[in-house]
């Protein structure tokens, strides 16, 4: 009975950590939403027109309800974010659970990609590391993974890109819906990762 008991506590806690770092996500991102300066409405006047006035940008605050206090906007918020309802994107003015319902199936198959790549490497690294453990190609990989782990993917990715999908065109830069046209972007995301699996692999040896 202890047993279950401090397993349900543990659970518990875990659901309530949980719940807790979701709604500090969402209430940071409505936050920087609100403080960067950025006002939604001028962007949406904007660009359809420049010259725009501020009696149209004035009309489309109290449209989208941007002219009411912090806390009514940000109950609102918290509202829609439990009934599903993300708002209106700036960009394209679709719903934003639309796009999201969009980008899903291609951000699902970058994932599951990704992971196989990674699963591929990590193996291929660590197997050669014990098969030639204490030679060059373990200390030359371990060297490369330690680097490798420290930088940005992101920053990575755009290096990459930059230089063979742009200044040496191999690869397409944008996507065509086939598989190939993905083992670029996930190549170049996941390096970090996999020389951060392979290192974990390679330390385990000793």
């Amino acid at each position: 009975m202890r047993i279950a008991g401090g397993t349900a506590k543990r659970i518990t806690k875990r659901i309530i950590n949980f719940i807790l770092v979701i709604w500090g996500v969402v209430t940071l991102s409505f936050c920087l939403q609100v403080f960067t300066g950025t006002d939604p409405a001028e962007m949406i006047v904007r660009k359809v027109n420049v010259f725009a006035t501020e009696e149209q940008i004035q009309a489309v605050r109290e449209e989208l309800g941007l002219d009411a206090p912090f806390l009514e906007r940000y109950t609102d918020y918290i509202k829609g974010v439990l009934t599903g309802d993300l708002g209106t994107a700036i960009t394209n003015r679709q719903p934003v659970i639309e796009n999201i319902k969009d980008a899903l199936p291609v951000t699902c198959m970058l994932v599951v990609m990704a992971m196989a790549w990674v699963i591929i490497f990590t193996v291929l690294i660590a197997a050669i590391s014990v098969i030639r453990k204490g030679g060059i190609f373990d200390n030359v990989m371990r060297i490369i993974c330690i680097i490798g782990i420290c930088v940005p993917s992101f920053w990575l990715a755009l290096i990459l890109l930059t230089a063979f999908a742009v200044q040496i065109p191999i690869f397409s830069v944008i996507s065509d819906g086939s598989f190939k046209s993905f083992d670029f972007a996930i190549g170049s995301n996941g390096v970090p990762y996999y020389l951060y699996c392979g290192q974990g692999c390679c330390g385990r040896q000793c």
